[in-house]
């Protein structure tokens, strides 16, 4: 059991440009996060295992409280098999507000207010697990579903202007969220590791974006995969290795363009407009990183010490960082415009050296 209290200062802003005067009105919050919770491990019977919590929450910024009940429970199938069940609802008060129309890193954390709710969530697991070879070995398998409401985007035709609050330009909806994840893990030996799998789909529907269609956000991510090896060479040495790949993110492109010709007795303008007909249409291409390492374990002037050399992204993946339409002119008559996609990224291979020790 336990009480917490965080106080939050916010400053809230989209700000995208250079020039002061289109950037949007900047929204400033306090608020106070507190939060009392108790929680309690029962053991029902030789096979039955229950936890049983619950947390008060309360966020100033709105005057909202809300109890977040928890339960989960485990029965042994066997000695070594363990079954699982769980059940939670969880509140967030802080809003992650994503431009889909972009890859760069422009979301905004936003506070919850009088009129931005806070986001709820409902969620059940199911999953198996079991420990083999004298308990050297680990896997485990995993089921979830989730609900979640008052989700908040920026709305379409949004207006990031001087003098526009910026929870104006939000819409809220529902979403949800499902999928497996698998885990197996070598505990003990010279050579130990994991590798984990999850497999997953995420939904919005926002009544006002998309024409009321589901839609897949920008985190929603099919693939993900996880893997870790270390081998000890001896007391002294040890090499790692890992490796991390995931689908890529979805972000909205224009599918077409259409202009046309303003004319009147004084003047004439050409104006171009985007076609999109679905919100975030195009995936990015997939994440994918090797890191690997030797570590070297000695004594100097009587201390523990390791000697690591690290490289990061080892055959120099690269991976999107953010990803902009662009226009660009054909190099042979006709020389038409045409739209392209540019791909930017950040971090090549990278190696380090350190030195730490343990005194």
């Amino acid at each position: 059991a336990g009480a917490e209290v965080t106080h939050h200062n916010f400053q809230a802003s989209a700000a995208m440009d250079i020039l002061p005067e289109l950037t949007p009105k900047q929204t400033d919050v306090a608020a106070v996060e507190a939060a009392l919770y108790v929680q309690d491990e029962w053991r029902l019977s030789e096979r039955w295992n229950a936890n049983i919590g619950s947390r008060l929450y309360y966020f100033q910024s709105g005057t909202y409280l809300h109890l977040e009940p928890r339960l989960s429970l485990a029965y042994a199938v066997t000695e070594d098999v363990t079954a699982s069940l769980s059940y939670s609802v969880g509140h967030q008060y802080l809003h992650l507000i994503t431009r889909n129309e972009t890859l760069l890193p422009t979301d905004v954390w936003f506070p919850s207010t009088g009129t931005v709710r806070p986001s709820k969530a409902w969620q059940a697991t199911a999953g198996l697990s079991t420990t083999f070879g004298g308990e050297d070995h680990f896997a485990s398998i995993e089921a979830y579903y989730k609900g979640m409401e008052y989700l908040y985007e920026y709305r379409d035709g949004a207006e990031f202007t001087f003098g526009t609050p910026l929870e104006d330009q939000f819409t809220s909806g529902t979403g949800i969220a499902y999928g497996a994840e698998l885990f197996l893990q070598r505990r003990v030996g010279p050579l130990t590791g994991w590798i984990g799998y999850t497999l997953s789909w995420t939904l919005r529907n926002f009544e006002l974006l998309n024409l009321g269609r589901e839609f897949y956000p920008r985190y929603d991510r099919r693939h993900d995969v996880s893997l870790v090896i270390n081998y000890a060479l001896g007391e002294r040495w040890q090499l790692g290795a890992s490796w991390v790949y995931g689908t890529g993110q979805a972000f909205t492109v224009p599918e077409g363009f259409y202009t046309f010709e303003n004319i009147d007795d004084n003047f004439s303008s050409i104006s171009s407009n985007e076609y999109v007909s679905r919100r975030n249409n195009y995936r990015a291409p997939a994440y994918h990183r090797l890191d690997l390492n030797i570590i070297h374990r000695r004594k100097v002037f009587g201390l523990d010490s390791e000697i690591s050399l690290n490289i990061y992204n080892a055959y120099n993946r690269q991976n999107p960082f953010y990803i902009l339409t662009d226009k660009v002119i054909q190099d042979r008559p006709p020389y038409n415009t045409k739209t392209v996609l540019k791909q930017y990224s950040l971090f090549p291979i990278i190696p380090t050296l350190g030195w730490s020790f343990v005194f």
